[in-house]
C-alpha cells in the first residue's frame, strides 16, 4: 500500500553510504526538489511513498525528517519508521528510546510502516555498532512498538537484514517482547 523510497546519498558507493556533503543545505534542497517531483506520481495514482532515514544519509535525524516532510508538503509522502537507523553513537545506543520518542513526537502522524531490527555494540577499542538479530541487541523494542501502534494502528512491522534461518527466531523474540508489554498484533 505504498512505494518505498530511499533518502539517497552523495556517495558514489551507494544510497546507504555516508558522505561529508550529505548534511549540507544544498543536498537537502536537492532531496526536497527530487521528492516534490517523485510524489507527483503518488498524487496521480493515490499510492503514497514512504521515505526512510539513517545517520549515513541526508535524513540523519528526526528533526531533519520532519523538516524535509514539511518542505515537500504532500499527503503522498509518508515515513517508514526505522529508529535503529538513527543510532549513531554509544550515547544514542544507551538511550535509544529517546531517539524513538523524538521520531514519533515529530513525524509519528506521517508514519505508514516500519522496519524492526536490533543493534548492539561490538566490543573493541573504536566504536562499532552493528545490526544483530532482533532480541539479541539493546534496542528498546517495547517503546518502539507502543509508539508505532499509537501512531499507525493499522500499519505493519517488517523484519529485515536477516538470513533466512534467523527470521523465525527474530519473530518469536518480537512476539515475546510484545506480549511482555501487553501488546498483541496480527501476524
Amino acid at each position: 500500500h505504498n512505494t518505498y523510497i530511499r533518502p539517497g546519498s552523495i556517495s558514489l558507493e551507494g544510497a546507504w553510504r555516508p558522505h561529508p556533503d550529505n548534511g549540507h543545505l544544498r543536498t537537502i534542497e536537492r532531496l526536497v526538489a527530487s521528492l516534490r517531483e517523485v510524489v507527483k506520481a503518488g498524487e496521480e495514482t493515490g499510492i503514497p511513498y514512504a521515505i526512510e532515514a539513517a545517520v549515513v544519509s541526508p535524513l540523519d535525524t528526526a528533526d531533519r525528517v520532519r523538516d524535509v516532510l514539511e518542505a515537500v508538503d504532500s499527503p503522498m509522502l509518508k515515513f517508514n519508521a526505522d529508529p535503529v537507523n538513527l543510532v549513531g553513537s554509544l550515547p544514542d545506543l544507551w538511550q535509544n528510546s529517546t531517539i524513538t520518542n523524538r521520531l514519533f513526537d515529530l513525524v509519528g502522524h506521517q508514519v505508514i510502516c516500519a522496519h524492526v531490527k536490533d543493534i548492539s555494540y561490538i566490543s573493541q577499542l573504536t566504536v562499532r555498532l552493528e545490526e544483530v538479530p532482533l532480541g539479541e541487541g539493546l534496542f528498546d523494542q517495547v517503546t518502539f512498538a507502543r509508539r508505532f501502534e499509537a501512531a499507525c494502528p493499522n500499519g505493519y512491522f517488517m523484519l529485515e537484514h536477516l538470513r533466512d534461518e534467523q527470521y523465525p527466531r527474530a519473530k518469536a523474540n518480537l512476539e515475546q517482547m510484545l506480549a511482555g508489554a501487553g501488546l498483541t498484533w496480527e501476524t
